[in-house]
């Protein structure tokens, strides 16, 4: 059946799962769904040791404290399974899965500071809505044989990261998007926009590499910072697209350019 757990007290954390050491954690299992509601700057983590398996939805709610539900990924990597993840929280969220992980929504009611994403051994899909806060930080991993394919058409994520993935494509995000430097794909890329919304290739801070990268702008592109390209950059856009001078002299270096615009 469902399982809720709620914090006893404004501020105080919720940690799910007990035992120290590998194979001495709990195992959790819910054949439903799985509410955990922390009170106002409440954290909701979880045990590095314990195993999980929740075969229905995770809702995950504090006010403005962290989520982390990071096991599968961590020190000891448990088989950690879930169903869709749901986070409403102004702090930080972050959520690894030891197969694929399905990202449902996502600040539907209070938006995120950032969120962090990690399939061990699977892909990163979407089911529901993404929504960070304004300069949110949304940073998505898998290995180099799975993908990343978000395609919700309300996702909002002003700074994209990917890393891993052989064939990842994140499209149709409803606001401007930030393709950030620390995007690291050896395989191919593709990033969209809806109407209106403009896409940023790079950062100052950082070199952003890929393999086949395409974008779809469904406003300009502009270039920001140092990104490599180790096969075809293809552009294309609605509104201006940066020339290709532009492109080698912010430190874009490509294959072959492939560029249209609509103006």
């Amino acid at each position: 059946g469902n399982v809720t757990v709620n914090s006893s007290g404004g501020g105080t954390n919720i940690t799910l799962g007990t035992g120290t050491g590998v194979g001495a954690g709990a195992n959790i299992t819910v054949g439903g769904n799985l509410t955990v509601a922390a009170s106002t700057t409440g954290n909701i983590t979880d045990n590095a040791y314990s195993t999980y398996n929740v075969f229905g939805a995770v809702n995950l709610s504090t006010g403005s404290g962290a989520i982390s539900l990071t096991a599968a990924t961590g020190i000891a990597a448990p088989q950690a399974r879930f169903g869709q993840f749901n986070a409403n929280t102004s702090g930080a969220v972050s959520l690894s899965e030891s197969t694929t992980l399905n990202v449902g929504n996502i600040g539907n009611t209070t938006a995120p500071s950032s969120l962090t994403l990690n399939s061990a051994t699977g892909g990163i899909v979407d089911s529901g809505n993404i929504t960070l806060a304004a300069g949110g930080t949304g940073t998505f991993t898998v290995n180099a044989t799975n993908a990343i394919v978000l395609d919700g058409t309300n996702n909002s994520i002003p700074i994209l990261n990917v890393i891993g993935g052989n064939n990842n494509s994140v499209t149709a995000l409803a606001g401007d998007v930030v393709l950030g430097y620390s995007s690291s794909v050896n395989g191919n890329l593709t990033v969209g926009t809806a109407s209106g919304k403009n896409i940023s290739i790079g950062q100052a801070a950082g070199t952003l590499t890929t393999g086949n990268l395409v974008i779809n702008s469904g406003g300009w592109i502009d270039v920001a910072g140092v990104t490599v390209v180790n096969g075809n950059l293809t552009l294309n856009a609605t509104g201006n697209i940066a020339s290709a001078s532009t492109l080698t002299s912010t430190g874009v270096t490509f294959g072959s350019l492939y560029a249209a615009n609509g103006t």
